[in-house]
């Protein structure tokens, strides 16, 4: 029988037994419809059409596992046929699904903080916000305290911004 544990573990133990929640941290794991639901610690949800468990041996020969797959749409004609297609997933890919999307999750809350506060974002990028203001309003480290406020559910995170103040956007 295969070892389960992390988000791995959370997420084939949640196709084994739909209906039941599995927990890794504050990352939860659950399947109905047939869809792996996978839920952030902000409440937000990652969705896995269709997953199936496939036996397998695991990579270092310590004996038998599973691979998870899931249906997922190809948009980009240079990676192959556009359309829904069978992808594999494990445990490093879903690791990175997740800090991405809650990567953003803090961004987002971030970026609508400073504009309810005044900094009205005229762009953003993947780890930074722009926003446009007169000269006689604010600083960039208000800005950056704004950013810096950690969402109720990311309180133990620890999370810094830094930021400066130009005539135009430069890197």
């Amino acid at each position: 029988k295969p070892d389960l544990y992390g988000l791995e573990g959370a997420a084939i133990s949640a196709v084994q037994c739909p209906g039941t929640w599995f927990m890794c941290n504050d990352i939860g794991h659950y399947v109905a419809n047939r869809i792996l639901y996978c839920r952030l610690p902000g409440g937000r949800y990652l969705h896995y059409h269709r997953p199936e468990l496939h036996p397998d041996t695991d990579k270092l020969n310590r004996g038998p596992s599973l691979r998870l797959t899931f249906e997922g749409y190809n948009s980009n004609a240079a990676k192959g046929p556009v359309g829904w297609y069978r992808m594999e997933t494990f445990g490093g890919r879903l690791a990175e699904n997740v800090t991405q999307a809650v990567a953003a999750d803090i961004q987002f809350e971030a970026l609508a903080r400073c504009e309810a506060r005044g900094y009205p974002v005229v762009m953003h990028t993947h780890d930074e916000g722009v926003a446009e203001v007169p000269v006689v309003v604010g600083s960039a480290d208000e800005m950056s305290a704004i950013m810096a406020e950690r969402p109720a559910w990311a309180s133990w995170w620890p999370i810094r911004a830094a930021g400066n103040e130009c005539w135009r956007y430069g890197k």
